[in-house]
């Protein structure tokens, strides 16, 4: 029985036993264009050992749903940058973030909304390193304020406005006005009339 050669694109899938070309029939230079592949990978997981990079030469990645990564550490933050892998962003614990530069951490913000910068102990809301801290306050009569204080609690510093009068006062056991500035304009030093 003579077989002659078939003709150029002649060939039809339908003459191609299902399943007869294999990874190995594929030429590696055969740089496959990314139209002729289905985005569509349904719920197989996508997995890679090279980079992702989305958008031409800016790694773009936009999303409408959730991006989720992993929790990262204090020296390996999960958010971080290409060429400077040791600062960014990681998950501390439970609802808690951490800023990290140069491997270590340096400012958190904690559950509660208390900011820690230098520390990771919060005693205020806004804590500093040695322990000092800043805190806001709302006293009676429409006065409120911020209040400064040192690591071992022998010093403050209110600045408060109490009623229209901005006063900064001190405190060892008792605090007092040191400077007040009145609603007139009037300014005080040592004495609040």
């Amino acid at each position: 029985l003579g077989v002659s050669e078939p003709a150029d694109n002649s060939v039809t899938s339908a003459k191609i036993v299902n399943g007869a070309i294999v990874n190995a029939d594929i030429n590696a230079s055969a740089a496959i264009a990314g139209t002729k592949i289905s985005p569509d990978f349904g719920s197989q997981n996508i997995i890679t050992t090279g980079n992702i990079n989305i958008g031409a030469g800016t790694g773009r990645l936009d999303s409408n749903g959730i991006i989720k990564t992993a929790h990262g550490t204090e020296s390996a933050p999960s958010h971080t940058f290409i060429n400077d892998t040791d600062n960014g962003m990681f998950r501390v614990t439970t609802n808690t973030i951490g800023f990290t530069t140069g491997g270590s951490e340096r400012l958190r913000i904690d559950s509660s909304g208390n900011v820690l910068i230098g520390t990771t102990s919060a005693t205020s809301e806004f804590t500093v390193q040695g322990g000092g801290t800043v805190a806001s306050f709302e006293g009676t009569g429409g006065s409120g304020g911020i209040a400064i204080r040192d690591a071992d609690a022998g010093t403050f510093v209110f600045l408060k406005d109490d009623g229209g009068t901005f006063s900064v006062q001190t405190s060892g056991s008792s605090y007092s006005d040191k400077f007040s500035i009145l609603p007139d304009g009037n300014v005080g030093i040592g004495t609040t009339s």
